[in-house]
């Protein structure tokens, strides 16, 4: 699950404030007019810019900790396993 907790970004007028939660094997997209904070909130998840408040994590754990590969890799679940 990628979890965004209330991250504050500021850029002089510009202030970041959003929440989502994005479960597990579900596919969601983030919609908005320019300027809507969309490009801002993506690259807080990839760990391109840090927020000054707040908290992201993924999988549970705080996304700033993870490498690039850990943050991309998705967890299989156990419902999609076949038996041999």
């Amino acid at each position: 699950m990628v979890k965004v907790d209330n991250p504050v970004k500021n850029y002089g007028d510009f202030h970041l404030h959003i929440s989502m939660e994005v479960p597990d094997g579900t596919v969601t997209g983030i919609a908005g007019k320019n300027g809507a904070e969309i490009s801002t909130i993506i690259q807080a998840i990839l760990g391109l810019i840090r927020p000054d408040a707040g908290h992201i994590s993924i999988s549970g754990r705080e996304a700033s900790e993870l490498s690039g590969t850990e943050k991309t890799e998705t967890p299989t679940p156990s419902s999609a396993i076949m038996p041999s």
